[in-house]
């Protein structure tokens, strides 16, 4: 599902990001800042984010999958914050969230990316390994990156 070569939907590999960050939003804030940077999203794309949220939570129960509006996303981009401690997040415990900038464009070629990314990642056992990597202390951002790859398999 992440795999650059046999999935050439994703114009980069997905960036892990150390969330230090203690409340929802902020932690958001942080996932969109660099694609806002780098020119990935337009600026209304974090306002597009919280209000997502405000719909409805997108944590499952330890992960998090956050999204805006693709109409505001330049370049498609998967960004993956590992939370240093687990943070509430609506009324789950999240320690990592994946925030997947998809462009409209992308999801015309294929409509269901969006819909894929979601089910494998609510998938329990998906959602309990990642967890159970996340717990791993002192795990660099790259082998969190390649492992998490292997679950997604």
């Amino acid at each position: 599902l992440l795999r650059d070569s046999s999935h050439n939907h994703l114009s980069s590999l997905p960036k892990v990001l150390p969330i230090e960050e203690k409340d929802m939003e902020s932690a958001i804030k942080a996932m969109v800042q660099p694609l806002q940077e780098e020119d990935f999203v337009t600026e209304e794309y974090m306002q597009s984010v919280l209000s997502r949220e405000e719909m409805s939570s997108t944590s499952l129960n330890y992960i998090a999958l956050p999204h805006g509006n693709p109409a505001m996303v330049h370049n498609t981009r998967l960004m993956i914050g590992r939370m240093d401690q687990p943070l509430l997040w609506d009324d789950s415990k999240v320690s990592c969230a994946f925030l997947f900038a998809v462009s409209a464009e992308m999801l015309r070629e294929k409509p269901m990316l969006f819909n894929t990314f979601y089910r494998t990642m609510a998938d329990p056992n998906v959602e309990e390994s990642i967890k159970k990597l996340q717990m791993e202390k002192n795990l660099p951002d790259e082998v969190f990156r390649q492992k998490l790859f292997h679950i997604l398999r």
